[in-house]
This record gives C-alpha cells, structure tokens and sequence, in this order.
C-alpha cells in the first residue's frame, strides 16, 4: 500500500456511503492530518487491497484498518488527545445514542432504501426515532452534543440526510426536532465543507438517481 508521509492517516472512502460519509466527518472534526481516497475512482497514486477496496476503511500507516463508525471515533480519539479527554457522562451519552441508532433504527432504514417495502421501513424508521425526539429535548442545544456537534451527531446525520432524498419525506407533523437538527447540520460549517463538494455531490447525485430509479 501506497501511503502520503506527510499523512499516515489514511481514509478509503465511497462517497455516496453514509457509513463513509460519518467516518470522514469525524475525521475532519478531529484536525488530524489526513489524505482521503475514493474508492469509485481509479487513483494510480494509491493502491489498496480488494477488502478496502469493497467498503471504507480508516488506515493508519499501512497496517490499522477501521471500518464501524464506532470504532474509528474510538481510533480517532485515541490519536487527538484533547477528545480522549472529554467527559465521561457526555461520552457515555454519546455512545448510548449511536448504539441505539445502529441497533434499532439503521435496520429499517435499510428496509426503506434497499429493499422492496419503503413504506413500511419509513413507518418503523420514523416511530423508532422517536428515541431520538427524546434525546434532543434533554441536549441542551440544537445538536446532540448540545451546542456543538458531536461524534454522535456526525455518526447520525449521513443516514437523516437521506430522508427526502433516498426515500419518502417526514411528514409535516412527524419528527420536528429532528428536522430541525437535519436543517442545522445541513448548514454547519464542518458539513458543507465535507459533503458538500464537487465530487461528494456527484457521486451522491448518481446513487440518488440509481435508487430513486429501481423504486419507480
């Protein structure tokens, strides 16, 4: 594997993958130094094995891989010394919603983007959130890291993105915390920065075409 020396720390990212999307916020949120490769082009100048090249992956130096949201926070925090220090009641918050998100609420998610019941995955999608109502009404702020995003916020917001885009939009009385949340990360400095440029809209624009198509 083909490494920058000036940046050990490596992302192979899809750029329409919102597992993808998640990790690369939080390593921009980290200010660690950082090259970022997509993997839905040819990049002669780096090479990655076929298991990299099949989903995202977080490598440090060659030989650290990390693919779960979860466990590349974890990683990245271990790297940036003032994150690992955070408070501990705020980081076991932080954990609690991110277990549950990828527990209860990715699964219908799923259901509502690849297979065959949109409708149904969307009812289940937006009642199991109703975790997450909960959640911001005690945040203490307009994210769930209360005035300020947190790793919480950056694992979360990839997937509530795609409300709208990738399937059927909330409806008027349904969700309103959480569309507000959407609407605030959506203009967050860090976020238009990151999925906002050039070749992230491209390839996302080509994978909401794909799945708007196979659904009509």
């Amino acid at each position: 594997m083909t490494i920058n020396s000036e940046h050990p720390l490596t992302f192979y990212s899809q750029m329409w993958c919102p597992k993808s999307q998640s990790i690369l916020l939080a390593l921009e949120a980290s200010g660690l130094p950082h090259t970022t490769v997509n993997l839905a082009v040819d990049d002669k100048n780096h090479v990655c094995n076929d298991n990299e090249k099949s989903q995202p992956a977080l490598v440090q130096n060659g030989n650290i891989s990390k693919q779960n949201y979860k466990e590349a926070v974890q990683f990245l925090h271990g790297l940036d010394g003032a994150n690992a220090n955070q408070d501990v009641a705020k980081k076991t918050k932080q954990d609690r919603i991110l277990d549950h998100f990828f527990e209860h609420i990715l699964p219908y998610f799923e259901k509502s983007v690849v297979l065959d019941s949109p409708r149904e995955g969307l009812d289940l999608f937006i009642e199991a959130s109703s975790f997450l109502e909960n959640e911001l009404v005690t945040a203490g702020g307009s994210y769930f890291g209360g005035r300020e995003p947190s790793f919480a916020d950056y694992g979360l917001f990839p997937y509530f993105d795609k409300v709208g885009k990738w399937f059927q939009d909330f409806d008027d009385y349904e969700c309103p915390r959480i569309k507000s949340w959407i609407r605030v990360m959506r203009q967050h400095p860090l976020v238009v920065k990151v999925l906002k440029d050039t070749h992230t809209n491209d390839h996302l624009a080509r994978y909401t075409e794909d799945v708007v198509n196979r659904k009509s």
